[in-house]
């Protein structure tokens, strides 16, 4: 699948977000900034309301990311190959570098000088997925110990990177849904980070982590901040345009810059592209086995002027795959098939490679191409961790109830089955007691004034009333309280509950009769 930037993660986190709003800073707009560059326009000029800093003379584009965000850059024409000057040489930074080692990727504050041959040129940026990843990464700073070994920061990466689609899902899961089944996804979402934060080794405090992520005031800024910067992108001119230099006169020197441009025909020119036709096999989504091994096959055209000669496939992001292999010869407007063995990754989820076309002298083709599958996992025993059971036949009180509830001690991270037991004389015992229902919540309080989830049972008459609640995040080793409620009347009589301590009053009761289960997710 080709390259498609992704620009809503403000609107995705910030949804999170449960602290006081800051307001958002205003940012001058971009100008040009001879300072980067010796400033010459007999070539061209920078754009009105350019987005970043950027100067422009007979030899080079430099352009300065101004922006809160990373952007990629995309070279056409006689653009030769582009040296990135980086500035920011913090975790955050580093990091995103290991996890997107796009030569083409411009980091807030970094410089990118692009040496521009006779012919023809431009310079055009873009927003990047890199952004997702960069802001979190940078929120997490403070728990990203410095001088740390190789092993910790590839594990930091992986653990941002899976922290990035987790948002990604959330995305996908709150469309469509109402108010209520957002809440859901919400949750599913905190669950996630914690459990990304968990397999992390940066730090064994991954509450810590997580609160930091919800409520920092450098992620707050971040958020504010990019609305504006997409914008910037999105409603201005990207694009740097160079013309043609004017021919030398006769005994004057040549004004071009030293190399960066090829010869037709030996490799990727800086006129030419890929573009995505079509995946031939494995569709994006395409669920597999984990660690199997499938051929997988894109369809790319040759968009450019030249003949593709000597390319190489080059993994730019992603875990996966391999990380780079040879491309057939095409000349200009031909479409050709490029198959290659993957090998899965092992953990389950969904996962992308991205892959760029290169020349032998280094210079990269527009555009991208990608693998992405949905890694399968094992099927979980859903009740596979008990938190209360006095689910037994025997208990020796019971009596009415208005509102009953049994204290519990979180044993797993996922709570999904509840059960209790009502009776009522008016319906057989053991029976389905079909158009009547048990109301049961899990709470924090036994007064219900914080509700983690509720569920509604057909009641089995004197027997377990019980239903699968989902997967509902809780803080395992946390005491909550499952709560249930007097159901409707059944003929004019009311319906008892039943314990196994306290006493024969309701008010004294304790060990009552249900259970709680669910699983380590």
């Amino acid at each position: 699948m080709s390259f498609s930037a992704r620009l809503t993660y403000s609107a995705v986190i910030a949804s999170l977000l449960t602290v006081t709003t800051l307001a958002p800073t205003t940012r001058a707009q971009a100008v040009p900034a001879p300072g980067l560059c010796a400033m010459d326009t007999s070539r061209g000029a920078i754009p009105t309301r350019f987005p970043l800093d950027a100067c422009i003379n007979n030899s080079e584009i430099v352009l300065r990311d101004t922006l809160p965000v990373p952007v990629n850059l995309s070279l056409t024409g006689s653009a030769g190959k582009p040296v990135k000057i980086p500035t920011d040489f913090g975790t955050a930074a580093d990091l995103t570098r290991l996890a997107y080692p796009d030569p083409l990727l411009m980091l807030p504050g970094d410089i990118m000088r692009i040496p521009v041959a006779a012919g023809p040129a431009s310079a055009s940026i873009a927003g990047t997925e890199a952004g997702g990843f960069y802001a979190i990464a940078t929120t997490l700073n403070d728990f990203l110990p410095s001088g740390a070994a190789k092993a910790v920061w590839d594990s930091a990466a992986t653990m941002v990177s899976e922290m990035s689609d987790d948002i990604g899902q959330y995305e996908n899961c709150i469309s469509g849904k109402n108010w209520i089944g957002q809440l859901g996804c919400q949750a599913l979402l905190i669950r996630n980070l914690a459990f990304a934060i968990g397999r992390g080794v940066i730090t064994g405090t991954a509450g810590a982590v997580l609160a930091l992520l919800v409520n920092t005031a450098t992620f707050l800024k971040w958020v504010h901040a990019q609305p504006e910067a997409i914008a910037n992108i999105l409603g201005h001119n990207r694009t740097i345009a160079a013309t043609a230099a004017s021919a030398p006169t006769a005994g004057s020197p040549s004004s071009g810059p030293t190399g960066g441009s090829t010869a037709p025909g030996s490799g990727v020119q800086q006129s030419d592209c890929e573009a995505f036709v079509a995946d031939v096999t494995v569709p994006d989504g395409t669920v597999v086995s984990p660690g199997s091994t499938f051929d997988k096959t894109w369809r790319l055209r040759n968009c450019g002027s030249t003949n593709w000669s000597g390319l190489t496939a080059v993994r730019v992001s992603g875990s996966y795959g391999p990380t780079s292999f040879a491309v057939p010869t095409a000349a200009p407007g031909a479409v050709t098939d490029v198959t290659v063995p993957i090998t899965v990754p092992t953990q389950p989820g969904l996962s992308r490679a991205t892959y760029r076309l290169q020349a032998p002298d280094g210079h990269y083709a527009d555009n991208s191409f990608w693998v992405e599958v949905e890694v399968a996992g094992s099927s979980p025993n859903r009740q596979a961790v008990t938190s209360y059971d006095q689910m037994r036949p025997g208990a020796p009180y019971h009596g009415y109830f208005a509102t009953a509830w049994q204290p519990f001690t979180a044993a797993s991270n996922t709570i999904t089955w509840v059960s209790a037991t009502v009776g009522n004389p008016a319906a057989p015992a053991g029976g389905i007691v079909q158009g009547t229902a048990l109301t049961m919540r899990i709470c924090t309080d036994p007064n219900c004034s914080t509700i983690v989830a509720e569920a509604h049972a057909t009641i089995v008459n004197y027997g377990e009333t019980g239903t699968d609640i989902g997967d509902i995040a809780v803080t395992q080793g946390s005491t909550y309280y499952l709560a249930w409620y007097q159901p409707s009347a059944l003929n004019g009589s009311t319906w008892v509950t039943y314990w196994w301590s306290g006493g024969n009053t309701i008010s004294t009761s304790d060990s009552m009769q249900a259970i709680v289960r669910g699983y380590d997710r």
